[in-house]
């Protein structure tokens, strides 16, 4: 399902509890400068979100649009040979899990390494940083 616009955006903002206030503060500010400079470049505004204390640093977002049934690109009437476009890579979750996992060097890792090596985890979380801090647009022309 999708849309070609965002009205507006929810900010979802996670301090990293491991570091010092100021480099809290700092990493803070910055995610915040980089998130609002990507609302603008995707033509979008801020309009709240929340903030929590957590393991990593996180910043993700909620967009909101409002649209009539015509507007709203439904998944069905796929036929073989349609092209699919994905807006982030399948899997992303999973790879940031696997970096999560292999940093604190819990039970999961221990598990997960028999199947995975530690440099297949950081390409893996690598890829996922770099195709979640892109934006799509122009996605809905293709």
């Amino acid at each position: 399902m999708g849309i070609s616009r965002c009205d507006h955006m929810l900010m979802i903002l996670g301090v990293c509890l491991g570091m010092t206030e100021q480099e809290q503060e700092i990493s803070t500010r910055e995610m915040i400068r980089g998130f609002n400079e990507k609302a603008s470049e995707a033509s979008t505004i801020i309009t709240g979100g929340q903030s929590v204390f957590n393991e990593f640093p996180m910043i993700g977002g909620v967009a909101n649009v409002v649209v009539g049934n015509e507007e709203f690109i439904y998944p069905k009437n796929g036929r073989q040979g349609d092209v699919l476009i994905l807006t982030k890579a399948l899997g992303s979750r999973i790879a940031v899990n696997l970096y999560q996992w292999y940093k604190l060097n819990n039970e999961k890792w221990k598990k997960a390494q028999k199947l995975i090596s530690v440099e297949e985890t950081q390409r893996a979380f690598d890829i996922c940083c770099t195709e979640m801090s892109t934006l799509k647009i122009g996605a809905e022309l293709m």
